[in-house]
């Protein structure tokens, strides 16, 4: 997977009359820049007795100690540039 990126600027801008038009530049370029997918995963073992018998609501608990650890994973990759 690719998206476009800005490669290389146009030059500086020409003085010029009032009715004239400025030189010819073809310095600007464009290339693609790769995005490469690194995806996360975590498998829990949740027992049906703990689901049933939870005075709270365990999947949503579960949910979200997943989320954090998901977030903790991605800052870490985020400040190491290892993402």
């Amino acid at each position: 997977m690719g998206a476009p990126s800005l490669v290389a600027n146009p030059a500086d801008s020409d003085w010029t009359t009032e009715l004239a038009t400025g030189n010819e530049d073809s310095t600007l370029s464009f290339g693609k820049r790769e995005l490469n997918p690194h995806p996360l995963a975590k498998r829990l073992k949740v027992s049906n007795k703990l689901i049933a018998t939870s005075a709270m609501g365990i999947d949503a608990f579960v949910r979200e100690r997943l989320a954090y650890v998901f977030g903790i994973t991605q800052e870490k990759a985020y400040l190491t540039a290892l993402a």
